[in-house]
């Protein structure tokens, strides 16, 4: 019964919250100004079994010569860095072509410019040189900030020849990204971590920690978590927040002042994309968790662990073990986005691997498939997909088109999506069932259509 439109006697029942089910906890009361009848009224709270709750992390894989890409977000693109005096030995940036003697400008030591690459071991970024101290150009008593910004070492993310000057942009929007996490090992002081677009590729990028006095960004040395709620246009109040739709790359900057030169060196690495509403398992189960059952206290009774080896497509994945014991019984195995999403431009996929138990059924020992619920406590689902012991078998949804909706004859509304996950169930034969051991691995949303989700003007 959903939206208080249920009628219930609480003479019967009892008052107050009587029902739960799952994450679904319903009371009998009234609906004001009625206060003739009492109604269902149910709520839903947000799944957790895990001490995580961050969005599920996707890498960014960098190879030798510092390209990078990530093909499940469409990216592919290189990092790269400069400084406003150029190398140790091109001393041809904007800061000598200003005027400044080349002792003036900022110089990058490492990495080497003579080459279009960006040598690295593992996806480990290192860069050092020295920022200089801002001082005015001839003729002018300003401090000269325009050609003496500093050095930065960045990674454009749709840019896979690396030289092109109009880059395409990363719709991270269409793809629920909601941030990026990186580890360094010894921030410079003043680093700010920007995050480019076409408008402010030159000037003023936003960055995170941003705010009207240029305050750095808050890195500290270790795992930094940047969301990109807290990516801003610097020097303004009120700051508008960055435009997730149309990114061109992510930079660390060293930026320049006029107090003193600094040197800087340090390495960044294992930088990883953040994407609500879809779990990899890369590093931990991020809230995926046994949510609603039949028999009610099944997922009470399953055991779920994030294993390290297993996993499709890379390692990583959630391992469960369900102790069914006949026919008709179901689990739901699912996580919550940190906020609703609104999947009406998504497709839904889910990925399961049976390695024993279900049934003694050798052909299809049960089922499988994934689903989505709403803030509505509408429920829409994919078929049923046969599972065949030690074969991967993907799942799908189209949301628009469902194969069932639950309550029967119910409207979902794609909007506000509150909870994806994968349902297993037995068979309804005359067979001898018992405990599932199975794995799931890459579950959650991905844009409907891959041409152009990724990025705007670009090539794949």
């Amino acid at each position: 019964p959903l939206g208080g439109s249920v009628p219930c006697d609480p003479g019967t029942l009892g008052a107050g919250p009587i029902c739960s089910y799952g994450t679904v906890t319903c009371a009998c009361v009234y609906n004001p100004p009625d206060t003739s009848q009492r109604y269902w009224n149910c709520t839903q709270s947000q799944p957790s079994c895990s001490t995580t709750q961050e969005p599920s992390s996707v890498p960014l894989t960098t190879d030798p010569a510092g390209q990078v890409e990530q093909a499940e977000l469409g990216i592919q693109g290189y990092w790269w860095a400069f400084s406003d005096g150029g190398s140790a030995t091109q001393r041809n940036g904007g800061c000598e072509q200003a005027g400044h003697a080349p002792s003036e400008c900022s110089v990058l030591t490492a990495p080497s410019l003579e080459s279009s690459d960006f040598p690295n071991v593992d996806g480990v970024m290192c860069t050092s040189g020295v920022v200089a101290q801002v001082v005015p150009k001839a003729g002018s008593p300003d401090p000269d900030y325009n050609s003496m910004w500093g050095a930065m070492m960045a990674a454009d993310l749709m840019n896979p020849d690396g030289v092109s000057s109009n880059k395409p942009t990363f719709n991270a929007v269409a793809y629920h990204v909601t941030g990026f996490a990186f580890d360094i090992d010894s921030p410079p002081p003043g680093l700010r971590v920007e995050v480019s677009t076409p408008e402010t590729e030159v000037s003023q990028p936003p960055y995170w920690g941003a705010s009207v006095n240029w305050q750095p960004s808050p890195v500290q040395a270790g795992t930094n978590v940047v969301r990109f709620s807290e990516v801003r246009t610097p020097g303004v109040d009120p700051a508008p927040l960055l435009d997730a739709s149309r990114i061109q790359g992510v930079r660390f900057h060293v930026p320049a002042d006029n107090t003193q030169a600094k040197a800087f060196n340090y390495c960044v690495s294992h930088f990883r994309f953040l994407r609500d509403g879809h779990w990899a398992f890369e590093s931990d189960l991020a809230g995926f968790c046994p949510l609603s059952s039949e028999p009610a206290d099944l997922s009470g009774r399953t055991s779920l662990s994030w294993d390290a080896v297993q996993g499709a497509p890379a390692p990583g994945s959630a391992h469960a073990v369900i102790p069914f014991s006949a026919a008709n019984q179901w689990l739901r195995l699912a996580g919550a986005p940190l906020a609703p999403l609104d999947i009406s431009q998504d497709l839904v996929e889910g990925r399961v691997l049976l390695v024993a138990g279900l049934s003694d059924d050798a052909v299809h020992p049960g089922y499988a498939r994934v689903y989505v619920t709403g803030q509505d406590l509408v429920s829409a689902m994919g078929p049923w997909v046969p599972l065949a012991a030690g074969v991967w078998t993907t799942l799908a949804l189209d949301p628009t088109a469902p194969d069932s909706v639950s309550p029967s004859g119910s409207d979902l509304s794609l909007s506000a999506i509150v909870e994806i996950g994968v349902e297993v169930t037995t068979s309804s034969g005359a067979h001898t069932y018992s405990a599932a051991d199975l794995y799931a691995d890459t579950i959650g949303v991905r844009p409907r259509s891959t041409s152009g989700a990724g990025g705007d003007g670009g090539t794949r």
